[in-house]
């Protein structure tokens, strides 16, 4: 089993770049194969775990042979650091990407729905854990650890103390999420009698926008140019196209989008879900107008679906929807959207109206549609029904970066309703169907020829 350990060591070079820096590389070569020796002596001792422990095992079993090797020759402080400050290392990337991805809109109360299932399915009995659960709260997860196998397997192995960088690993990735709080009174590692977690979701927004009033026929809502956060982008965007010229056209993007809060209904604002869709739609259909060239719509369209949608690409990187359980996430996002559209609704008749239909098990497919689109009303209103398709389209790529597929057969823009049927681009459904431009330029989903 030593080739076994010698490639599973190869996948922890983290560790191997906090040796670097405190020995020479030639001990740290010498010390990489005695840790590999005592690897495969840990995997030799405990060859029998369930499937389930060896999940967290294989991060156990490696940080005890490098440290306990380490240990014997450079200390037991420095060898410590070692794991510790490969640790803070790796949680920061970690950390970094949930912090872009907690700016998605929806992404918070997705993230904290998820801890539930998450935490059963790798952090449950079958995974060597004993749990004590909470009643669900809206907004809101708890739950305690009362026993786990990093405690276990640290202690067997004669470095106990090795438990606490593991434990403080939750607090480097979870403490400074923005919009949630993750709280926490004691961990096994610092000798409480359990590791408890508390995450919710905080009463202030991550973007940190507020919005003004406005008279539209009443007072509503609105939110103002200047609070959205797309401003620089297209302030840049302008600035690369048009140079000298971008400083106006950005002044007459904001008449246009002023005027335009004075002629739309309440939408409810920033208490509306989908506020960023209807505003940032907003200022597209203020900037196009003021473009002097009036350029085709599909030299936009890379921009808008980058603005828009740049945030799921970033959640690609974990998030896969040809994964059973990351389908099963996203379809639970769009019925609690779909939930809060039904109420929002009843408040404010402008807005989407949304039909979902139930989880399509056999499939692994999502479906849900709008029959009613503030954007596509808008445009229809405005006579800018040919600038929609840039943000109905971007749809199509948002999905894409998730590893899914997007089958749509018409927009509210082109058809009677705007229909989803989300599937993971490794589905068999995904190959049924290919996407083309209509004559107006909306991206749709038709059935192969091939396919009866």
């Amino acid at each position: 089993m030593v080739n076994t350990a010698e490639k599973i060591l190869k996948k922890k070079a983290v560790y191997k770049a906090e040796m670097d820096k405190i020995m020479p590389r030639k001990q740290r070569k010498r010390l990489w194969k005695k840790a590999a020796l005592k690897l495969d002596s840990i995997m030799n001792q405990y060859g029998t775990l369930p499937k389930g422990v060896q999940m967290h095992t294989s991060r156990i079993f490696p940080a005890a042979a490098i440290y306990l090797t380490a240990k014997d020759v450079v200390g037991e402080e420095k060898a410590y650091h070692i794991i510790e400050d490969a640790a803070i290392h790796g949680c920061e990337g970690i950390a970094g990407k949930l912090q872009k991805l907690m700016k998605v809109p929806g992404m918070r109360s997705l993230f904290v729905a998820a801890w539930d299932p998450m935490t059963k399915k790798m952090f449950g009995e079958r995974n060597g854990f004993q749990n004590r659960f909470y009643p669900k709260k809206k907004g809101e997860y708890r739950m305690d650890i009362i026993s786990c196998p990093y405690n276990r397997y640290f202690t067997e192995l004669g470095c106990p103390e090795l438990t606490k960088i593991f434990c403080e690993n939750d607090e480097r990735t979870y403490g400074n999420l923005p919009g949630l709080i993750f709280e926490r009174k004691g961990t096994l590692g610092k000798g409480a009698a359990c590791c408890d977690f508390y995450i919710k979701k905080s009463e202030i927004s991550p973007a940190g926008a507020q919005c003004h009033k406005v008279q539209a026929g009443g007072s509503t809502n609105h939110i103002q140019l200047n609070e959205l956060p797309y401003c620089k982008p297209v302030k840049k965007w302008l600035i690369d196209r048009y140079g000298k010229e971008a400083k106006q056209i950005w002044d007459k993007t904001a008449q246009n989008y002023n005027t335009y809060l004075s002629e739309i209904p309440d939408y409810g604002g920033k208490k509306n879900g989908h506020a960023r869709a209807i505003y940032g739609g907003l200022l597209i259909f203020a900037l196009y107008p003021a473009l002097p060239d009036q350029p085709p719509i599909t030299e936009l369209q890379d921009f808008v679906q980058n603005m828009f949608m740049g945030p799921f690409t970033t959640l690609g990187k974990v998030f896969n929807l040809n994964r059973s359980f990351d389908m099963w996430l996203i379809d639970k996002v769009f019925r609690k959207t779909g939930n809060r559209d039904r109420k929002d609704i009843k408040r404010y008749p402008d807005g989407f109206i949304n039909i979902d239909e139930p989880y399509d098990r056999k499939h692994h497919a999502a479906r849900y549609s709008f029959t009613q689109c503030p954007n596509a009303e808008f445009a229809r209103e405005h006579d800018l029904l040919h600038v929609l398709p840039l943000l109905c389209n971007s749809d199509f790529f948002g999905i894409h970066e998730i590893h899914g597929r997007l089958i749509r057969c018409g927009t509210c823009g082109n058809s009677a309703k705007c229909d989803y049927l989300i599937v993971g681009n490794r589905n068999e459904l995904a190959a049924e169907y290919e996407t083309i431009t209509d004559a107006q330029g909306f991206l749709i989903s038709r059935k192969r020829k091939d396919d009866k």
